[in-house]
């Protein structure tokens, strides 16, 4: 079969998404031709072994958009009709069976063109809470509006598959109101690398402050993460160690610094040794409120370690409290769930609720969710052979998608 892949988050940009599309990438192209579509502004890789890519132009995200996001690279629209040509020919050139996006993009009506024109199924995989973002950076109520109603104009009923990465965030595009189709949104099964995720050796414990509850994040360092809730209930008895990088680095030195905690920044680790990271730990703390999933959060529990997540979007599909994990939702949680682990540490709850978190992790490995990512491609090409062709309801299609393109081009060349 041959795939397009379309995404923006890729090397060198490390995050949730580039993650998951690698792993997605890696599993499928073994037995598929696989086509990656990225935006790149002269810094991505052309080159990725086992896969063809195709690079458009791109360029960095306007500042007032992106906050502590320097490294998001999005599609240069302001050639919008010229792209889609040149995206339309790739994909009759390289015969593209089955298109797949990921969401939220402006790229998403030139794609929905193509698909249009060529008859090719297309679908797409719905991964970052932009509209949580806006709210949790405090932007403006027009900024917001805009954002919506990109998210309107992206049509996402067009798509003959729309999915997310968990039901809770499923649950939440519907009440954001911009899926206006009746069909439900389809959930592609978390996934983690199952083989590297495990309980490892306590290699890194003396990296933390000795005789403290070692705490540990891992991930962007940028607003939208809310690292800062860590920050606020932490005293001299706790030790932190964040592994990442991102805008908000200086931020958070500033306020442990002023409160003269006990917090460490490391870089970017190699990823076969972020088992032993995870494993040296006392607890692994996620407190972004905006995860769609949270990886990151999945390969804490895969690795035995105690979980403490915020309780909102796609972290309640991953914990039970008290079961696998621990859930807060303010500074006197938090600290309670700290203070849990202290006085349990010698008894057997806190190993059955690790056991839990592993046994849970463990059965959400990458060959299981690409298996049924796969089948769903299938299941889409031949749905769409067997689909009967309605010619006014496609030439409205292509006006309707023709009139988002030309005003978001026009949009593109103001910004």
């Amino acid at each position: 079969m041959n795939i397009l892949i379309y995404t923006h988050s890729w090397f060198p940009k490390i995050d949730g998404v580039t993650i998951r599309y690698k792993n997605i990438i890696d599993y499928l192209k073994v037995n598929n031709n696989i086509h990656l579509v990225i935006p790149d502004d002269g810094n991505r890789s052309s080159e990725y072994e086992g896969i063809k890519i195709k690079k458009i132009n791109g360029l960095q995200l306007p500042k007032f958009c992106r906050d502590d996001n320097p490294e998001v690279i999005v599609p240069d629209l302001r050639n919008s009709f010229t792209l889609f040509n040149d995206l339309k020919n790739y994909c009759i050139e390289n015969k593209i069976d089955v298109i797949h996006i990921s969401a939220p993009d402006l790229i998403i009506p030139i794609f929905h063109l193509v698909s249009n024109h060529l008859k090719i199924p297309i679908m797409s995989i719905y991964h970052t809470d932009v509209l949580e973002y806006l709210k949790i950076s405090n932007k403006s109520f027009f900024m917001k509006i805009i954002a919506w109603l990109v998210h309107v104009t992206s049509i996402y009923s067009l798509f003959d598959c729309f999915g997310t990465t968990s039901s809770l965030m499923a649950k939440k595009i519907k009440d954001y109101k911009f899926y206006f189709s009746k069909e439900p949104i389809w959930i592609l099964p978390p996934s983690i690398n199952t083989d590297i995720f495990i309980p490892s050796e306590k290699k890194y414990t003396d990296k933390w402050e000795e005789n403290t509850t070692k705490l540990l994040y891992i991930g962007r360092i940028t607003k939208e993460k809310s690292i800062h809730r860590i920050l606020d209930i932490m005293d001299e008895s706790m030790s932190l160690i964040i592994i990442g990088y991102g805008g908000a680095i200086d931020s958070l030195k500033d306020i442990s610094n002023k409160k003269n905690l006990n917090v460490k920044f490391i870089d970017t680790v190699d990823q076969n040794e972020l088992s032993k990271w995870y494993s040296s730990c006392d607890m692994f703390i996620m407190p972004s409120s905006s995860e769609t999933l949270g990886f990151v959060t999945l390969e804490a529990m895969s690795c035995g370690c105690l979980v403490s997540g915020y309780s909102a979007g796609g972290t309640l599909d991953l914990i039970k409290h008290k079961n696998n994990g621990l859930f807060f939702r303010s500074n006197n949680d938090l600290i309670e769930n700290i203070n849990f682990l202290r006085k349990n540490s010698e008894n057997s709850l806190i190993n059955e609720i690790k056991n839990n978190a592993i046994n849970f992790a463990s059965s959400k490995s990458i060959n299981n969710s690409c298996d049924k990512l796969l089948n769903k491609y299938k299941e889409l090409v031949n749905n769409k052979n067997q689909k009967d062709d309605n010619w006014l309801y496609n030439i409205f299609i292509e006006i309707s998608l023709k009139l988002i393109i030309f005003f978001n081009q026009i949009f593109n060349k103001l910004t």
